[in-house]
Formats: C-alpha cells, structure tokens, sequence
C-alpha cells in the first residue's frame, strides 16, 4: 500500500508541524516517542491523520526524524533502501523487524526540482508538495532522487514494540 495525500492540515497546523518536530528532536537525528505522550500537537495530529487510513491499535511508539535539505545530489542521497529496526541487521540473532508503516510528510518545498520520493519494483512516484503526507506498507523499497531547491519531510515510523536501541532513553 502507497497513498499520498494533498493538504493534509489547516492552517495553523500546517505552519507548525515543522516547529513541533524541531522542538521535539531537541537536537538529535532521530528519536523514539511512546503513543501516550501528548507534549506537541502537531505531531500528534500526524498520528492521528495516519490512523485514518492504518490500524495503529498495536502501535506503542514511533521514530521520529527530519530531513530538510536545499540541494542534494547523487552522491549525498541514500540508495534504495527499507525501513526496518537496523539493529536487528547488525548480526543480532532475531528476525529483522519492520514497522507497522511509513511516513513522510512535507512541511516545506520551495523552488523544488526533483526530489521525488520512489518506490522500486512499482509505477509509485511522489513529487513533494508542502503540507502532503505519504503513507506506506512495511518493507517497501524506496528512495529519495537527487534535487535543488528547498525540501523539509518529517519520517515517521509506528511500532507494535519498542526498538532495543531506544531503551533506556
């Protein structure tokens, strides 16, 4: 499943999505925020726009990070990858685990060329738009292509359990 959604939030919302994820990073790439905890809105009600759309009932948490770039070329963008608990690729003897789904949403695209969020083995391509919201299954392959221009996405990942590498903080 890959769906897209246009004008996701009314103002103010929209204009404060990015704030609440910056205030909430307090600093770090990426983060683990347990369901229960309600301290920004904003993020909360992307939580809430995806639980619309996906069975979030066994979600205990997510990963939450941003990504906000004005040029990246070939050479500084990820290849194609999966979301999935890293971890569990670093030898560790359990199954490599996915979460239940992913989001991107788009805070701010200005002056953008390229930058399309795509999927491999399928026709799927995003073309960024600010205040939009992608939503995909676990273990879909995607990447971002090379851009110019201003892009700022907020990565959400939902859980059904807490990654080893979050405990303790």
């Amino acid at each position: 499943m890959i769906k897209f959604f246009t004008d996701v939030f009314k103002e103010p919302w929209a204009s404060q999505v990015e704030g609440d994820a910056i205030h909430a990073l307090n600093g770090n790439n990426i983060i683990w925020l347990d369901l229960d905890e309600h301290s920004h809105p904003c993020i909360i009600n992307i939580v809430q726009e995806c639980s619309k759309y996906i069975d979030l009932s066994k979600a205990v948490g997510f990963e939450l990070w941003m990504n906000s770039k004005d040029t990246a070329t070939k050479e500084s963008m990820s290849d194609w990858h999966v979301d999935s608990d890293e971890h569990g690729d670093e030898g560790i003897d359990r199954p490599r685990a996915f979460p239940i789904c992913s989001v991107v949403y788009y805070s701010k695209v200005e002056l953008l060329e390229g930058g399309d969020l795509v999927f491999r083995d399928t026709d799927h391509r995003i073309k960024p738009e600010r205040n939009s919201l992608a939503l995909f299954s676990p273990g879909v392959e995607h990447r971002v292509e090379p851009f110019i221009g201003i892009r700022t996405s907020i990565a959400v990942n939902f859980w059904n359990h807490k990654l080893e590498k979050y405990n303790g903080k």
